[in-house]
């Protein structure tokens, strides 16, 4: 069910006992009834804390201490397996056709797939994001959200995949081998990447949610963690795939795979799970059910859909327990930071918390430059005389790095530094930025004159390996501490729309850093890559302020 009243008696504080259990008892019963109500079993729930009440309150009390015990289901790791499957899947197919040389694509799909081609294949990813914000934190805003964001993510990258595998599939069949290369065949290979951009914010959009709805309080973090991850992960293998796939293999493999997470979709994806992992998931379905009409109408919401809750009596309770939830866990400012049943509403909501602004530009500002200057180690490392190979290794070690890291981050914060997300934060920055620095000091730069190979600091192979397997580790590990942080800010507003928000910005800074690093040179890159970890250290540190605003189990 969710909840177990467990007492010890002492004759002395009877009268205490009794007042206290009004209050324990009608937090625990608003949870339990409206999580009931999603899961068609809310007259056995009512009957059940009608007998609760009856036996407390009939007999004399001492000391009660209320335990509230949140139950998970094994089903959480299958879902997660496949929705991290699913983001990895979205980001390895979006880089596809980066991840081979512009001569090795152009001889396999013809002298139309240019440098620039190829760039606009890339750039749809964080443009049809960036349009997909207001689709993707609408749909996970409304009741059953998590579960038709997942869907609709699902959807869009098997679509995306199917539509941009037909001219392969024909090429290498030989039924119409310069298909590939034809005018329509292009508009097959743009229309598919669009569709595989357009899933995107729905997987990164909807981690945080996904981690309160399904997993246990001490789990988030982790869970946050692997499903952020798991995007990275995509661009990670997409360094080595010239290493072990041919270029029709590459689509053949996002497509099946796509196909697998589907069919595991249609296995087991359910609204909810049975019962709430924790106290801020059974608090977000509350609002969920309040919210799903103006507030002004807010309690016919529960009594509609409370099927077969028969006992009127029952009815004024669940209105009477909204407003105790609300004066006992929203303790902000409710004028402030409202859940509100308006989207519009919500962004204002979201926009209006100065902490929640800064934290989440930063987040973008590192994760737009860090992944500009990712696309130039091919430049960056040219003086050191690393060639391609080499670099595409290295590439794979510094995006490898920083997705252990964050698993790793997830799993200590979890266990050792509950509540303290803005101390992991500024630490992993600061190794982030020491790392960088040293770095772009064995490189040369303009900045520092010298010749062509020269760097302030002595350099060999295996200091710039290192440093920038160090540097990925200590940025990933910031990367699911900013999502985390960024829901507990906004709180009430729901994990998806500060997800959403903060993947809005990731794109658009990965947008302008797609257009500009054309322009720049590897020196001025690592200069500016530095500086940013430098500004996002300090905007963090001096500038956010840490709050916890979901309710805590007790």
């Amino acid at each position: 069910m969710g909840s177990i009243l467990d007492f010890s008696l002492d004759e002395d504080k009877e009268q205490s006992a009794l007042c206290n259990l009004h209050s324990v008892d009608r937090r625990l019963d608003d949870c339990n009834v409206v999580w009931a109500v999603s899961q068609h079993r809310l007259p056995l729930t009512c009957t059940v804390v009608t007998v609760f009440k009856t036996m407390l309150l009939s007999e004399p009390l001492r000391r009660p201490q209320a335990t509230t015990l949140y139950t998970t289901t094994s089903w959480r790791w299958f879902i997660l397996f496949y929705f991290s499957l699913s983001n990895c899947n979205q980001c390895l197919a979006w880089f596809s056709f980066s991840s081979f040389s512009q001569q090795s694509m152009a001889e396999y799909f013809g002298s139309a797939m240019t440098a620039t081609t190829i760039g606009v294949f890339l750039n749809w990813g964080p443009l049809i994001g960036i349009l997909f914000f207001p689709v993707q934190t609408w749909i996970v805003s409304q009741k059953n959200g998590l579960q038709k964001g997942i869907w609709c993510g699902l959807i869009l990258n098997i679509v995306g995949n199917v539509i941009r595998s037909v001219p392969i599939v024909m090429k290498e069949s030989g039924w119409r081998p310069g298909f590939a290369s034809t005018t329509t065949a292009y508009v097959c290979y743009h229309t598919g990447q669009i569709f595989i951009a357009a899933a995107g914010p729905f997987f990164m959009g909807t981690v945080t949610k996904l981690s309160c709805t399904w997993f246990a309080q001490n789990e988030r973090t982790s869970v946050t963690a692997i499903a952020t991850t798991a995007n990275g992960l995509g661009t990670t293998i997409g360094f080595l795939n010239p290493q072990w796939l041919s270029i029709p293999s590459i689509f053949y493999v996002s497509l099946v795979l796509s196909v697998v997470a589907i069919v595991c979709g249609m296995i087991h994806l359910p609204p909810l799970p049975p019962s709430p992992p924790s106290a801020a998931a059974a608090a977000a379905l509350f609002d969920v059910a309040t919210n799903a009409t103006n507030a002004t109408n807010a309690t016919n919401v529960t009594i509609d859909a409370a099927r077969g809750y028969e006992n009127p009596e029952d009815i004024e309770d669940v209105e009477e327990m909204k407003t105790q939830w609300d004066l006992s866990n929203k303790h902000n400012d409710p004028s402030e930071k409202r859940s509100s049943s308006s989207w519009c509403d919500t962004i204002k909501a979201a926009s209006g918390d100065r902490s929640f602004v800064l934290l989440v530009v930063a987040a973008a500002v590192l994760a737009g430059v860090n992944s500009g200057w990712q696309g130039l180690l091919q430049l960056i490392l040219a003086p050191a005389g690393i060639d391609q190979a080499k670099v595409g290794f290295i590439g794979f070690g510094n995006a490898a790095a920083g997705n252990m890291a964050a698993v790793l981050a997830g799993t200590i914060m979890d266990r050792c530094f509950k509540r303290k997300l803005k101390l992991g934060i500024v630490l992993g920055l600061l190794g982030t930025f020491i790392t960088t620095l040293w770095f772009t000091l064995q490189l040369p730069c303009a900045w520092w004159g010298g010749g062509e190979q020269d760097g302030v600091l002595p350099r060999s192979e295996f200091t710039l390996v290192l440093a920038l397997t160090l540097a990925g580790m200590f940025q990933g590990a910031t990367s699911p501490l900013f999502y985390e942080l960024a829901a507990e800010l906004i709180y009430p507003v729901k994990e998806g729309m500060s997800a959403g928000i903060l993947v809005l910005l990731l794109n658009v800074s990965a947008a302008i850093m797609i257009f500009i690093q054309n322009v720049l040179s590897g020196g001025t890159m690592n200069v500016i890559i530095t500086g940013s970890t430098l500004f996002v250290l300090l905007l963090v540190l001096v500038c956010v302020r840490e709050n916890y605003g979901r309710p805590q189990n007790q």
